[in-house]
């Protein structure tokens, strides 16, 4: 199965993405599990390919060993990501893009889950110096988004994962297409909940 973008938000998780997290259930007790795009993300490089992804590039057993790590943007490319998107004072810890700044890339990182009574609370939190991106996670698209102008092209946004994750191997997915030939940079962390394990 091929995955083309879709440009349509998801109107419900831009929502859920503006009254800020929700929790496991207390009184299920639980376990929470931090996931972030790093130095054991792969990437691929699309601008050769195009933008049809990979068959079955979302399915937990998918092999990515033949794609690049992603590779970590030094801080003068990450001051010029911030100053020249809409991300003025954006300075994270870390940032990652792929091996070539001004080419667009598939980012792909997995974790495995235990078996939960749910998965209540876990969201999805994206800031980039892009031009465009799309995130996934288990093969839905949760949202496609573009810059409306040349000068404004920095992004942050949260959303919701809870309806989408299982027990078993979760993918989460990126596809981000460059703001500049030279100052690109994404930071992707994942809060996953699971109650009652």
């Amino acid at each position: 199965m091929r995955h083309r973008l879709c440009l349509a938000t998801i109107s419900i998780l831009a929502v859920f993405a503006t009254i800020g997290p929700v929790y496991a259930h207390p009184a299920l007790g639980g376990r929470v599990i931090s996931l972030h795009i790093g130095t054991t993300t792969r990437v691929l490089d699309m601008t050769p390919i195009g933008s049809t992804f990979p068959p079955e590039w979302m399915a937990g057993a998918f092999d990515d060993a033949s794609w690049d790590r992603v590779t970590t943007v030094p801080v003068n490319v990450l001051y010029c990501a911030s100053s020249a998107t809409g991300l003025s004072g954006w300075r994270p810890r870390r940032a990652y893009w792929g091996g070539v700044q001004g080419d667009s890339y598939l980012f792909r990182q997995s974790a495995r889950l235990s078996k939960a009574h749910d998965y209540y609370g876990s969201e999805i939190t994206f800031t980039g110096a892009v031009r465009a991106f799309a995130l996934f996670i288990n093969g839905h698209q949760l949202t496609y988004k573009s810059a409306p102008t040349t000068r404004d092209r920095g992004f942050t946004a949260r959303y919701a994962l809870t309806s989408y994750l299982h027990a078993g191997v979760n993918v989460i997915g990126v596809y981000a297409v460059p703001s500049h030939r030279a100052c690109n940079a994404i930071d992707v962390s994942a809060t996953l909940r699971m109650a009652g394990i």
